[in-house]
């Protein structure tokens, strides 16, 4: 199978993805949105509403869109889906309430629009989607490092560590919940210890996991302990805070991801 020519993957593990004529005929026609009839009828889901969002792309959201679509239950049919405006014009538009009128103006798009979703769809990569709009929306940005059992929280803007305490599971529990002071936007984790226990984060933080060997000042994509990728060789002196911003501006600079790059070098 022919791999894509796109700079990203969605598989970190690299394994091929192969869709069928029959998957993707399924797709086109959006059968495969079906079985999220039964999610309605079990009021799990709303028929108008956010589009619900992989947990590791809520962190790419402004605050204040988190907080609408936290309190909206999400939905099957949201101007997200049929919207020709841009990925972030389109996730604010589905937190708002909508009137009758506007459900069957939006129903009525949807079923027009049935069979042309997927090609008029307008997406974006989520880390191109960050940096596009970093000094608009992501003011107060913020990352993780854990070291030697602790958990440091790092204020990108401010350039300082503002919490620090010890990792435990109630604290991955908030973390993972986006709970009390863990309702941020969290650029990425750094890791000093590849053989640090943190699979318990990676329902947040996949793709977004750095390990960083300080003795040979490299910089690896991190999936397990097995399993890390070079990121970057960092030849500038640093300490363990500035390493923060060294990481942030790898990734506004575009020579780092926070989705894996497609092309992997394995050490």
């Amino acid at each position: 199978m022919k791999k894509s020519e796109s700079q990203y993957f969605e598989d970190p593990h690299g394994l091929d993805i192969v869709v069928n004529n029959y998957a993707k005929f399924l797709r086109r026609c959006k059968l495969d949105e079906l079985p999220q009839i039964f999610n309605i009828l079990s009021n799990d889901l709303s028929l108008f509403g956010h589009r619900p969002l992989m947990h590791r792309q809520i962190d790419f959201l402004p605050l204040s869109a988190r907080i609408i679509r936290r309190n909206i239950k999400p939905g099957l049919i949201g101007h997200s889906i049929i919207s020709n405006k841009s990925q972030l014009e389109r996730l604010q538009l589905d937190g708002d309430h909508l009137s009758i009128r506007e459900k069957i103006n939006l129903f009525t798009k949807t079923i027009s629009n049935f069979l042309y979703l997927e090609k008029n769809k307008d997406t974006i990569k989520w880390d191109d989607f960050y940096i596009q709009n970093r000094d608009r929306l992501f003011k107060q940005n913020f990352s993780i490092a854990i070291d030697e059992g602790k958990i440091k929280i790092f204020s990108i803007e401010e350039k300082k560590i503002t919490n620090e305490e010890y990792l435990g599971s109630d604290v991955i529990t908030a973390i993972n919940n986006s709970e009390g002071y863990f309702f941020k936007s969290i650029l990425f984790v750094l890791i000093y210890d590849k053989n640090t226990n943190i699979a318990d984060l990676s329902k947040r933080f996949e793709n977004r996991i750095y390990y960083f060997n300080k003795k040979t000042k490299k910089l690896y994509y991190y999936i397990s302990p097995e399993s890390i990728f070079l990121a970057k060789k960092i030849d500038s002196n640093f300490d363990k805070i500035s390493i923060h911003n060294i990481i942030t501006n790898l990734i506004f600079e575009k020579q780092i991801s926070i989705n894996y790059p497609f092309k992997l070098e394995k050490e």
